[in-house]
């Protein structure tokens, strides 16, 4: 039952190459002092991730995963839809790739000095968030 719905959910939700055509998905950061920066931007005509304007380099499943989360980042992206978008509704796997290949993107994008962060909803998935001023207070 959770295959069948996973495959009809993923037919009626275009794919994340068809979502981005044309588009690039970014994350602006609002500092404290009221300035706008663009943080994040995944540059599709050269395929590759820039991080305050320096590529960040990532496999080939990285990308798609940050094109997703990017395509979405104002919400959650559920791990069984995010998993069905990277791989395809019928994909069978270890199911622990995901998390693995989360944690290299968080670690690569904290190695980039990102403040937006890969944030585990529990129970539900994956989002991105802002840390910027997420200690302060």
């Amino acid at each position: 039952p959770d295959d069948l719905l996973a495959d009809v959910l993923a037919r009626l939700r275009p794919s994340a190459e068809a979502a981005n055509r044309g588009a690039v998905p970014t994350v602006v950061r609002r500092s404290g002092d009221g300035d706008e920066r663009t943080e994040l931007t995944f540059d599709d005509g050269r395929d590759r991730l820039l991080v305050n304007g320096n590529a960040v380099a990532l496999t080939k499943t990285e990308r798609e995963i940050t094109r997703a989360l990017l395509s979405r980042r104002d919400g959650v992206w559920p791990r069984q839809e995010l998993i069905a978008t990277v791989w395809g509704p019928k994909w069978f796997g270890a199911a622990n790739l995901l998390d693995t290949h989360i944690r290299n993107l968080r670690a690569k994008l904290d190695a980039a000095g990102a403040h937006t962060r890969i944030c585990t909803v529990w129970g539900v998935g994956y989002a991105l968030e802002d840390q910027t001023f997420a200690n302060a207070g």
